[in-house]
């Protein structure tokens, strides 16, 4: 969310995890173009013609490029913390 999600709060909050992850804010239609280069784009259009919106994912990107994993909400931070260890320690 770029209203919210400010390099300050993203720092801190992913800093939670790892220290060495680095988040991704910018204007909406910047993001929305990211998205869809990564292939995670915006959640489908609500029913009664509603607009897509963010649907809120945590994305995992390797330094290649290549998504590692999407987590969707709600998170609970060690249940979260524990699946990106055992998805790291799987590519080890």
């Amino acid at each position: 969310d770029p209203q919210r999600d400010t390099r300050e709060r993203l720092r801190a909050y992913l800093a939670a995890y790892d220290a060495r992850f680095i988040g991704a804010t910018a204007a909406a239609p910047v993001l929305e173009r990211l998205a869809d280069d990564l292939g995670v784009g915006l959640a489908p259009a609500a029913p009664g013609g509603a607009p897509p919106h963010y649907r809120g994912s945590l994305v995992l990107v390797g330094p290649d490029g290549a998504i590692r994993a999407e987590y969707l909400p709600p998170f609970d931070v060690p249940r979260l913390t524990a699946a990106y260890l055992r998805a790291r320690r799987g590519r080890q």
